[in-house]
């Protein structure tokens, strides 16, 4: 039933009138019934989520919502989800060209996502996850290039401190 719910979310947030209702009910799904999602009702919030970044008006719900996984759900979350969840922050950290400037405009969301992506990086380290720490060095080093300096050099520093912190560890990368 909790795919069902949120195919139906998935479909009306094709309507761009409605993102911003989806968003705020996604988030609430979430909040709620977070802690018993396995990987196919995690698919399609990441579905939803990657679609109303198109958006501009959703943008912002788009990346509470991010914020919401990350900080509650990230250590119950598999590889495969984690993937999507690395992807979603690497998208919001660079904006998304085929949008509005709202997003490639919003510094503090560009910012934080760096901010999350290094927390993911500690996630996957413990967990030794490579393919994983890999995707967080890979979004990052995208990020490297964005047109904003601030957003930059804040991926440049996450990845000189994501070596820093964890070099030693990595061992197994490769």
């Amino acid at each position: 039933s909790q795919v069902l719910g949120l195919n139906v979310l998935k479909t009306i947030s094709e309507i761009s009138e409605a993102s911003l209702c989806v968003m705020e009910c996604l988030h609430q799904v979430v909040t709620l019934y977070g802690q018993t999602f396995k990987d196919a009702c995690w698919s399609l919030c990441y579905d939803i989520l990657n679609d109303n970044l198109s958006h501009p008006n959703a943008i912002r719900s788009v990346f509470n919502c991010a914020r919401l996984i990350g900080s509650d759900y990230h250590n119950t979350l598999s590889p495969q989800t984690l993937s999507l969840h690395i992807a979603l922050l690497g998208r919001l950290c660079r904006g998304q060209p085929s949008t509005t400037q709202s997003l490639q405009e919003d510094l503090n969301i560009s910012l934080s996502a760096i901010s999350s992506l290094w927390d993911c990086a500690d996630a996957v380290v413990t967990k030794q996850w490579w393919p994983e720490w890999r995707l967080v060095l890979k979004q990052l080093v995208q990020s490297a290039s964005d047109g904003r300096c601030e957003v930059r050099n804040g991926a440049v520093q996450t990845v000189f401190r994501m070596v820093q912190v964890h070099g030693k560890g990595l061992g197994g990368f490769g």
